[in-house]
């Protein structure tokens, strides 16, 4: 909610106290304001330039890098790691500099991963002795041969995290964590799976094959949800428990790690469908509980996912099915409209019907960034 000086003038005087009151609120409001991150030309330049150069240190390194070799890959990651914790100390007490100190520092976690594969790769350190490929296969495959380099990415972002406490130097590590719950699956259950030679194979060879990929996948899927679950209850303590979001990334990539395990996870059964229907219910309540928006977006994409099974499934010989759908898009634009009128009454709602004990476990409002304070 935005308002005017001129509006809280107004409201000030509507409840009966003295105009100075408004002046001095103002003030007050104007100054705490000016420390707080926010959507205007300075930091949209702060975040699209640590955008532009943590993609250029990890998504977009070409093969020609891999060309000057480990070693020289190796120096130059620890280089820029170090010039960048130098540059977040210069700039960590500075008045109304948190948000570059902070985004300088999220550019050093991201350098460590650069430089656990580069140390990897120059000492031969990897499982089996195999290389996993080039470094930008690591967004792109899912290898267990990466998981060094996310545990270190953690522990050396952790320190990092400790040292400048900014909430969106989370956001790589919560990328590690999301990665983590793809790769670990191979490690956890011993699992070698070794692609034939079709040319060759006869067809229970293949079979075979295809049998053991099936149940590596279904494993995945089922630890992608027990990660997922576990990185969202770790979420919740981490939010109960500090003055700044610090929970926010952590939140976003277990709903992605668990809602998108269960949402892959393929039921004959009408019951497993309806269950996964009931589960989203649970992710919008749980939204409201906690009060985030992403469990509300991805509880309803859920339940709407199953309404449209439904409706595909009821109408799709029928020539009322061009009706089901447009009544099934406009009730998604309906949804949107009650979201947007009710959310804070049926949140209030909630609130009062939960017991006293279980309503003083919600995480209290908090501010998403850190704000810096004048010396």
């Amino acid at each position: 909610m935005k308002i005017t000086q001129n509006e809280l003038t107004a409201a000030i005087k509507e409840i009966g106290l003295p105009e100075e009151t408004a002046q001095k609120l103002w003030a007050a409001l104007a100054e705490r304001a000016k420390w707080r991150p926010r959507f205007d030309l300075v930091h949209i330049l702060y975040y699209a330039g640590a955008l532009i150069v943590l993609g250029a240190m990890t998504l977009f390194l070409t093969t020609a890098w891999s060309l000057i070799g480990a070693g020289a890959l190796f120096t130059f990651a620890c280089v820029y790691m170090i010039m960048f914790l130098m540059m977040a100390e210069w700039l960590k007490d500075r008045p109304g500099l948190s948000v570059p100190c902070g985004l300088i520092a999220t550019l050093a976690v991201g350098m460590i991963t650069l430089i656990v594969f580069a140390l990897q790769d120059w000492l031969g350190l990897w499982p089996e002795g195999k290389s996993p490929g080039n470094y930008r296969d690591f967004h792109v495959w899912i290898r267990s041969m990466w998981i060094h380099m996310e545990l270190w990415t953690l522990v050396g972002g952790m320190l990092i995290l400790w040292r400048y406490r900014y909430p969106f130097i989370v956001l790589p590590l919560a990328v590690c964590l999301w990665y983590v719950s793809m790769d670990i699956t191979p490690l956890l259950f011993d699992l070698n799976l070794e692609r034939p030679d079709f040319s060759t194979a006869d067809q229970e060879t293949k079979d075979a094959y295809f049998a053991a990929k099936a149940e590596i996948w279904r494993l995945r899927q089922m630890v992608s949800v027990l990660f997922g679950a576990g990185m969202i209850a770790f979420a919740y303590l981490i939010d109960r428990r500090t003055k700044y979001d610090y929970a926010f990334w952590l939140y976003l990539f277990g709903l992605l790690a668990f809602w998108g395990g269960l949402s892959s996870m393929d039921s004959d059964s009408e019951l497993g469908k309806f269950l996964y229907a009931l589960i989203n219910v649970g992710l919008i309540g749980l939204g409201l509980f906690l009060s985030r928006r992403a469990f509300l977006v991805f509880g309803s994409l859920g339940v709407y996912g199953y309404f449209g099974y439904l409706a595909l499934k009821l109408f799709s010989k029928s020539l009322f099915f061009p009706i089901a759908a447009a009544a099934f898009g406009l009730s998604i634009i309906w949804l949107g409209i009650l979201l947007y009128r009710n959310s804070a009454r049926w949140e209030q709602g909630l609130l009062e019907w939960l017991p006293p004990g279980l309503a003083t476990m919600r995480p209290a409002q908090r501010e998403l960034m850190a704000l810096d304070k004048p010396k």
